[in-house]
């Protein structure tokens, strides 16, 4: 009987061996083709990630950097996470369609990818795609319009799940449609939103999620609305007991931590602020006649004037003294008449401007750049006879690239720091590739911005028209 059993035993054991040995074949079979020896016979893929590490340690326990890997190749996934970056991009006057080589608005015409996140993929990708006109004529923009209307609930409003509408989710789905209101049934969806959120206002003004009154669902209610032409702040649809759903919103502001509280009796957070401010800036573009927050149709940019006695200077920033840079100076962008990208242009005192690929592309116009000194006049910055152009390569200014090499790289995050702890000054254009965020002083914060930058591939801030 003894023999009998270790026999069935043994037996099973060699038929489990031999299954475990026949799936580890199977497997190897059936991944072959998807392995690769030669980094150049991988197929393109819009996202991929190198995860170069073991999943656990020696002891078991699991590896976070590998674990934190894999969470980064999840978030690459998110189609939301790629309209916020269309929408940055648009914003700052980038093209979205050539970022470094890659066309970041070409995933969209795979729709089960934009839905995977539920309705909120067809809302961002409306927002993103609609940010400047991205992807004309394709069927995209009609698949997430459809998906919009279709996720509407029975009383109005949308939600994220469940039946009943939420504020945040209503509104959202409002500032996407907003642009599709010449369609009878999108018209009639909106008015019944719009009903939805009035009807969800509590008595001072302010909205609910969850049962939570909180800052970001003002703020979207706010953004929803100018995106419509409705000022939230006067519109009697949004004031309720002497209170608008702006002063809902200003209501939750710490003036002590100069930032916003997600509800009103909790600390300060970050999302509650980044919503805020948008919301109060996009109440500030529809009272001054500007576009809607997404529709980046006017964002600044450097452009020739057509007008021969029209400004061709504009001033990006001026050093407070603060930093390397001394006080008084400006960074200047100039676009001089008849200058192409292929010239060589020169200011009336024998200095050669850097040409800036980056301003360029914004404006469509070939632009120069310098550091100009306090004596130099506006008038004398906007003269066209103040430039000589020739033909000839022009310098480059590449911000960030402080050793001109070509890279942006650790090596020019610590030559910044180098000379910030010295007593020397540099010349003029390695003061311009230093000042990677363009503030007009090169210190601590420009060695971060250029570290940022090769560490997580970021790109440098852009400029901003000084406004003093």
């Amino acid at each position: 009987m003894l023999k009998r059993v270790l026999y069935s035993l043994l037996v099973l054991l060699g038929l489990l061996l031999l299954t475990v040995l026949g799936l580890d074949r199977w497997m190897s079979w059936k991944t072959a083709p998807y392995i690769y020896d030669e980094l150049q016979d991988l197929p393109y893929r819009q996202v991929g990630v190198v995860l170069g590490t073991a999943k656990y340690y020696r002891t078991g326990v699991i590896n976070q950097y590998y674990r934190y890997r894999i969470q980064g190749a999840l978030n690459a996934y998110k189609s939301t996470d790629n309209s916020r970056v269309i929408l940055a991009l648009s914003a700052i006057g980038r093209d979205a369609a050539q970022v470094g080589g890659c066309d970041l608005t070409a995933p969209y015409a795979d729709f089960a990818w934009v839905t995977n996140q539920g309705i909120n993929g067809p809302i961002f990708a409306l927002l993103a795609l609609d940010s400047r006109n991205y992807l004309p004529g394709s069927a995209v923009r009609r698949q997430c319009v459809d998906a919009i209307l279709s996720a509407e609930c029975s009383g109005g409003g949308w939600a994220f799940g469940g039946s009943a509408a939420d504020p945040d989710m209503t509104a959202m789905a409002l500032q996407a449609l907003a642009a599709y209101r010449s369609e009878a049934a999108v018209a009639a969806a909106v008015t019944r939103g719009l009903d939805v959120l009035s009807a969800m206002q509590t008595g001072d003004g302010g909205f609910a999620s969850s049962g939570v009154v909180n800052a970001e669902s003002a703020a979207q209610v706010i953004v929803a609305c100018t995106a419509l032409g409705i000022d939230p702040d006067t519109d009697s649809r949004f004031v309720k007991g002497g209170g608008s759903a702006v002063d809902a919103l200003l209501t939750f502001y710490d003036a002590d931590a100069a930032a916003f509280r997600h509800t009103a009796s909790g600390g300060v957070n970050s999302l509650a602020t980044e919503q805020a401010v948008y919301a109060l800036v996009a109440v500030s573009r529809l009272r001054r006649g500007q576009s809607s927050l997404y529709q980046e149709t006017d964002t600044p940019t450097v452009k020739t004037p057509d007008d021969p006695g029209a400004s061709i200077a504009r001033v990006l920033c001026t050093a407070d003294g603060s930093g390397l840079i001394p006080a008084g100076y400006r960074t200047v962008a100039v676009c001089p008449p008849d200058a192409s990208a292929d010239s060589t242009v020169t200011f009336s005192d024998g200095t050669q401007l850097l040409y800036s690929p980056v301003l360029s592309e914004r404006s469509g116009t070939p632009t120069w750049v310098w550091l100009f000194a306090p004596d130099v006049t506006d008038d004398a910055l906007n003269d066209p006879a103040s430039y000589t152009a020739a033909s000839g390569k022009p310098a480059v200014l590449t911000v960030g690239d402080v050793n001109g090499d070509g890279v942006i790289n650790a090596q020019d995050a610590l030559a910044i720091r180098t000379v910030c702890a010295g007593e020397t000054t540099p010349a003029a254009n390695v003061l311009l590739a230093m000042d990677a965020d363009l503030n007009g002083r090169v210190d601590a914060q420009d060695v971060r911005a250029v570290a940022d930058s090769f560490v997580y591939d970021t790109a440098l801030p852009a400029a901003q028209e000084d406004e003093t």
